[in-house]
């Protein structure tokens, strides 16, 4: 069917949006989110003649705002004092939950374990 053909040649090749479309889809979301829709959010990404932005990479950057927003969070579950910082024992057992419920992680061989937890706890704690 051309007409679908065109349609996801549409959406692979990059729909976009002008900016009064970016405004109109954030006036509907729930305010949670507006702040993924900030002007400067639009003003991130290379506009057209038009002034229109692709559709993709805003989506791209609203998944990876949201996955860091999980992470944080779930960093703070490991905050067991409350002090509102993690101390090295806290990010080694988060680094180390991160190793069993990552896939590509979870095929570490064990004896490497301890290391990778090792050097990722310093990659945290020495490099912002």
């Amino acid at each position: 069917d051309q007409e679908g053909a065109a349609e996801a040649r549409n959406w692979a090749g990059g729909a976009r949006i002008n900016y009064d479309g970016f405004c109109q889809v954030r006036d509907l979301l729930p305010e949670k989110m507006s702040h993924y829709l900030q002007p400067s959010v639009f003003l991130h990404f290379p506009r057209d003649a038009q002034g229109a932005v692709s559709i993709v990479p805003i989506y791209q950057y609203m998944v990876y705002r949201d996955g860091l927003l999980r992470k944080r969070i779930t960093l703070g579950w490991y905050d067991f004092t409350g002090a509102g910082f993690l101390r090295e024992s806290d990010l080694d057992n988060f680094v180390q939950d991160e190793i069993s419920n990552s896939p590509i992680l979870s095929q570490l061989e064990k004896s490497f374990e301890t290391f990778y937890v090792c050097t990722a706890v310093r990659m945290f704690l020495f490099f912002p």
